[in-house]
């Protein structure tokens, strides 16, 4: 049975995060994970919206980019794996995945 998770990540257009969702897909897969849904934001608000599901669903972990988590702010570090720590919810960063032709 592939387990299930949830996608993170932070982008400034759509067309950003449509670029990025397709990457968290690729990546699931490589993975052999079921990616069931992803949130988006430029700010903590999706964080905090990922954690409101994170409590509904039965999902295995979280997922995001190690382009997008080199970036995040010490700060932001800290409370996203303190609130996953909290949660028992498992962090999968995912490298950049080849595209396929």
């Amino acid at each position: 049975m592939r387990l299930l998770v949830l996608g993170y990540l932070r982008a400034s257009s759509v067309d950003e995060a449509a670029a990025r969702i397709d990457q968290l897909q690729q990546a699931a897969v490589a993975e052999v994970l079921v990616l069931v849904d992803v949130f988006v934001g430029r700010s903590r608000a999706a964080f905090f919206s990922m954690l409101d599901r994170l409590s509904l669903q039965q999902t295995e972990g979280v997922m995001v980019l190690a382009v997008q988590q080199r970036t995040w702010d010490a700060e932001f570090q800290q409370l996203f794996r303190k609130l996953l720590d909290e949660t028992g919810t498992r962090l999968y960063v995912a490298a950049e995945v080849e595209r396929s032709s």
